[in-house]
């Protein structure tokens, strides 16, 4: 008997982890906002990042499940490095 798990059932496990850490980042920037440095703001599918007199950027959390777990899986981790670079700048500011 094969105990081996479906590559769809590893990807859709890879997706949902990838988006819960997405989550778990946009949660920590937006707690980590100051008014005179960086605001970031959840709505919908998107997080507002706005570097107070820099400029902004918008960036979708997740991607629709039309696309496939291979192209989620990938997009999430691209997520997941930019919100985490996006943090550890904030930390650098707030310990300056």
């Amino acid at each position: 008997m094969n105990m081996m798990a479906k590559p769809e059932l590893l990807h859709s496990i890879e997706v949902a982890r990838l988006e819960s850490k997405v989550a778990a980042l946009a949660d920590d920037l937006v707690a980590l906002s100051d008014p005179n440095d960086t605001m970031s703001v959840i709505v919908n599918n998107s997080i507002r990042i706005v570097y107070v007199g820099r400029g902004s950027e918008s960036i979708a959390l997740s991607l629709s499940d039309k696309f496939s777990d291979e192209t989620r899986i990938a997009y999430q981790a691209d997520v997941v490095a930019r919100l985490s670079k996006i943090k550890k700048y904030i930390l650098e500011e707030l310990a300056a």
